[in-house]
């Protein structure tokens, strides 16, 4: 059974540049990543969501574990 918090990431990795648009108003898409400031909407270009990729894990493997949300958030100085 899929734990309430695993389905909802599940969904909010389904539409992550829906999600970004909302919360994260001030960022924009480039390519594919949503770059804003930080987690409080602030604009600039310190935080970085990638809006797609591999399902799961590096190259996104056949076989392996129940797979995280496909969305990452990878910060960067």
């Amino acid at each position: 059974m899929i734990s309430a918090a695993a389905d909802l990431a599940r969904r909010l990795a389904r539409d992550t540049e829906a999600v970004c648009r909302h919360y994260l108003s001030k960022g924009r898409r480039s390519g594919r990543y949503w770059i804003i400031g930080d987690v409080q909407n602030t604009p600039g270009r310190s935080l970085y969501v990638r809006l797609s990729g591999p399902d799961y894990g590096p190259g996104a493997p056949a076989n392996g574990p129940t797979p995280p949300p496909a969305s990452t958030a990878i910060c960067s100085t």
